[in-house]
């Protein structure tokens, strides 16, 4: 019984599609024994380094919804000139969901006149908001509490929930 064990990263466009591109090639890999005095003789003192192995046939399977968790059994069966059987059992599973945030998007803040009405923006565009201006004059985030966008994207879904809300200086 062998195991192999791959790790994938996909964006999040290449979920949003109905199947993302996710196959599985298996090769079928031979090797001449008999300079080495047959497969009895290759058994007692193996000698791979010197073995030439060489795929002689290849099986492709597509898996579906491995994004949503499968579990299955599937029977891989060469071609007819070189006839093996191997049983394989594909596991998949979301371990790791991980937000990568956008930087925020670098506006004009709004300029109050000397009458307290919301006058024209100002042409200093270097000056990214992090939030919108509320009528006392101060920032607030998105979510109206006082929250911005961080410097450094969260790595994690935990730590996007729990992290520190206060703004970082």
């Amino acid at each position: 019984n062998d195991i192999g064990q791959f790790r994938l990263e996909l964006a999040v466009d290449e979920l949003d599609k109905d199947e993302p591109p996710l196959l599985l090639e298996i090769d079928l890999m031979f090797a001449d024994l008999t300079q080495h005095g047959g497969a009895d003789r290759f058994g007692e003192q193996p000698d791979v380094d010197s073995t030439e192995f060489k795929s002689v046939s290849m099986q492709t399977f597509r898996l579906r919804g491995s994004h949503r968790g499968i579990h299955e059994f599937v029977p891989c069966v060469f071609d007819e000139f070189h006839f093996c059987l191997a049983n394989l059992v594909v596991h998949s599973t979301l371990v790791d969901f991980r937000l990568r945030l956008r930087p925020p998007p670098t506006t004009a803040p709004v300029q109050r006149s000397q009458e307290g009405k919301v006058g024209a923006r100002t042409s200093d565009a270097q000056t990214p908001v992090a939030g919108r201006a509320s009528p006392r004059g101060d920032e607030q985030g998105a979510s109206g509490r006082g929250c911005s966008a961080p410097a450094i994207p969260a790595l994690s879904l935990a730590e996007c929930f729990f992290g520190d809300c206060s703004q970082r200086e």
